[in-house]
Formats: C-alpha cells, structure tokens, sequence
C-alpha cells in the first residue's frame, strides 16, 4: 500500500481482485462442507449400530415383560448354536481322542464339570463318531443341566437371571464396541496414504466389527447362565420393641426385674438417700423406696 501511495482506509476495488477472493471463499467453503459430509458419514455407520443394538435391547425389556418364556427360548437357542459350532469346528479333522477332549474343554466353558465328569463324558463321546450324535448328546446334557436349575431355584429367579445377564453382558460389550470404534476412526484417515479411501475402510473395519459384537454378545450369554447363581441374603435381626415404662425422656430405662437383687429385702440397711442397689442410679428414696418403704 505504501509502495503504490493507495491510503490506507481506501478499499481496493478491481475485478480481478475480487473474483480472486469470491474464487478463494468457494474454495474455503466447499473444504468445510466436505469435511462436514464426511462426520456425517461416519456417523451414520455408528447410528445404524447404535440402533440395532437399542432394538435388540427393547426387544429383550419387551419380551421380559410380556412373556418371559420367549426369553428362555433365545438362551436356549444360543446355547444349541454354540455347541453345534464347538463340534462343528472339529470335524474337518476328524474325532479323534485329541478332538474329543478338545471339544469336552470347550463345552465345560458352558457348563461347569469335574475331572471325573469330563473323563466320562470323553468315554461316552468316543462311542461314535457321528458330529450329529455328538452334537445332540451335549444339547440333552445342556437342557437336562438348565431344566434342573429352573427346579432347584425356581421360574421366577431363573427368568431374571437370564435378563440381567443378557442386558448386562449388551451393555458391556457395546462399551467396549463404542471405545473400539472411536479408536478406529482416530487412525482410518492414514490409510488415505496408500491410496485408499478412508471412509470405504472405515465402513468395511466397522462392519466387521460389529458381527464380531454380536458374536461376543451370544457367546459370552451362554458361557455366563449356567455359572450365575443368586445369592441369599443374611437374615435381618427382629426389631426389638421397647414398652414405655422403659422409655424415659428419649433414653431407655434399665428393666426392673420384681426380684430385687441383693439388699432391697433388708430395707434398713439403705439410707434413703443412698443409691438404690437396683443400679438405676438414682437415690433409693426416689427409685424403690415408695414401694418397698
């Protein structure tokens, strides 16, 4: 401005200047607006998880409610799926002695056995070789299992035990879910250095992700209901009820008991203005002297 002697407080008009800064402004603007598509977009993969998380979640409230046996049912589903993929894992290599204590292993995750049990439930699965027949043998064993503990700690425990369990283990897996996405998205921009678009890897991370949730949920179901048991809680002491003869102005009274300790019977020996052997701390004058004279 000095070199071409403009004042200072003169605006530059020139329209080249102008479409200048209109050019730059456009440019500037449309930066934003991409940046603020793209959270948008990132965003909405996380709405389409929140919201069949939060489906699944009513659904669950919903079915507790208004029919609690339905709630058995999905358990009882998720426990048959998970031991038709804990055999159906291990047939490609053949049952074999190995196989089988592989398979008796990762069975007791579900349902708690001793040495001894796992021993013979070995035995008897080494008795065929057929997935099916093996598979149905461990289901009979599961339902026989969960059938007993609806007997031992009755309908109404065992259908809140089944809802606590399945809403906490939702919660908590979705909180890791949420930590784990963010983590996700903080690092999903370098992958735009090879070439790659972040978004589209993000959306393919988070679906993966996700089922990944799901099955973490399922599992994590069944390895829980057959080892949460309720806790009984301590029997509470009866109240002690107090007469009014033994409340005197808000402190309690010793109790008088009608056979007097001691000296009462030798009333000559009490002064009245002793204390009474009574042990109410007051003189004997004031304490038995008006009834025993």
């Amino acid at each position: 401005m000095t070199m071409l002697k403009i004042p200072e407080d003169e605006a530059i008009e020139h329209s080249m200047v102008s479409k200048a800064l209109e050019s730059a402004q456009v440019k500037v603007e449309g930066f934003y607006f991409d940046m603020r598509k793209r959270v948008v977009e990132y965003d909405d993969v996380m709405n389409k998880h929140r919201q069949v998380i939060y489906q699944l979640r009513d659904k669950l409230l919903t079915d507790a409610e208004t029919s609690p046996t339905s709630l058995r049912s999905r358990v009882t589903d998720l426990v048959d799926e998970e031991i038709e993929l804990i055999v159906n894992s291990r047939v490609t290599e053949g049952f074999t002695g190995k196989e089988l204590d592989a398979i008796v292993k990762e069975f007791i995750t579900i349902i708690p056995f001793d040495d001894a049990s796992q021993a013979h439930l070995v035995n008897e699965l080494g008795k065929t070789k057929d997935p099916s027949i093996i598979i149905n043998a461990l289901k009979g064993i599961a339902k026989d299992t969960y059938e007993s503990r609806e007997k031992a700690i009755g309908e109404t425990t065992i259908r809140e035990i089944e809802k606590y369990v399945y809403l906490t283990t939702l919660d908590e897996k979705w909180m890791d879910h949420l930590d784990n996405m963010e983590s996700l998205r903080d690092g999903i921009g370098l992958r735009g250095y090879a070439q790659r678009d972040p978004l589209v890897e993000y959306q393919q991370e988070a679906y993966g992700m996700f089922e990944r949730l799901v099955g973490a949920i399922e599992s994590f179901v069944v390895k829980k209901i057959y080892r949460l048991n309720p806790v009984q809680q301590p029997s509470q002491p009866a109240p002690v009820i107090l007469r009014k003869d033994e409340v005197q102005g808000g402190t309690v009274q010793p109790k008088i008991v009608k056979a007097e300790s001691q000296s009462l019977d030798k009333k000559e020996r009490v002064g009245r203005n002793d204390l009474c052997p009574c042990g109410s701390g007051k003189k004997y004058k004031k304490c038995h002297y008006p009834e025993l004279g």
